[in-house]
């Protein structure tokens, strides 16, 4: 049961007195992931970007790509570990973030304050008297660190435009679909898969080709499409979450 103090924020239909944890849109002893730095940009002739952002522990990142296998040129994809066919890799250490891409093709990234290991760091931000900082039980309206603040309105934090799921009855390994999502835009998105109601769920592209859910997830303004390994007859179920920010 969430508490009966601190800032709660309820999803519709439903009291903030008896919202669980689950039913609450927003509450204050939750963090969210806190943007500290983002930007886009096309890679060169070797593929390689190194952005700078010294903060001194290795951060939680998200990174999109723009791909061009069969989908065509347009489509973006989440960088995992390495898209299964086009040249896709992302990394970060403490003090910069590495990306490896196509000659020619856009990229959009996110680093958030949050870090990979979830251990606890600070970094300050100003002190501004304007805004909206919600903190966490215990700590003073006056602390300037990020640590402290489950939202701060000097950093922005990605928001969920559309969130939906889809079931369907594969027609064999290597079958491709599409989701119409309608927000006019290229939108950052993040999807998991679970094959024949099994109880494992994949994150999207990091199975590659020998997981038999998806394996290849694409976006574009129209569409979110997809590549699976699921036997024929097989049920497929898809989760997805599209963010208000591009993904390029």
């Amino acid at each position: 049961m969430a508490e009966d103090y601190g800032l709660k924020i309820s999803v519709e239909g439903v009291s903030v007195l008896s919202a669980t944890d689950l039913q609450t849109a927003f509450k204050n002893d939750s963090s969210l992931l806190k943007v500290v730095q983002s930007g886009t940009g096309t890679f060169g002739v070797t593929g390689i970007v190194t952005v700078t952002h010294n903060l001194g522990y290795v951060p939680q990142f998200l990174v999109f790509q723009e791909v061009s296998y069969d989908f065509g040129n347009g489509d973006v994809s989440i960088v995992a570990t390495g898209d299964v066919y086009d040249q896709a890799i992302a990394g970060a250490d403490t003090t910069t973030l590495k990306l490896l891409g196509n000659n020619g093709k856009s990229y959009q990234y996110y680093i958030f304050y949050e870090s990979v290991d979830g251990t606890s760091h600070s970094a300050t931000v100003s002190s501004n008297n304007y805004g909206i900082k919600v903190m966490k039980p215990g700590y003073a309206i006056t602390s300037t660190d990020l640590e402290n603040q489950s939202l701060n309105s000097e950093k922005n934090n990605l928001k969920i435009a559309l969130t939906g799921t889809l079931s369907v009855t594969s027609g064999g390994a290597g079958d491709t679909g599409e989701i119409a999502h309608g927000l006019s835009y290229t939108p950052g998105f993040i999807l998991w898969s679970q094959v024949n109601n099994d109880g494992k769920w994949y994150f999207g592209n990091s199975g590659g080709w020998y997981s038999s859910g998806v394996y290849a997830s694409y976006v574009d303004s129209v569409n979110l499409s997809y590549y699976h390994n699921a036997p024929a007859g097989q049920n497929l179920k898809i989760y997805y979450v599209l963010f208000v920010e591009n993904s390029v």
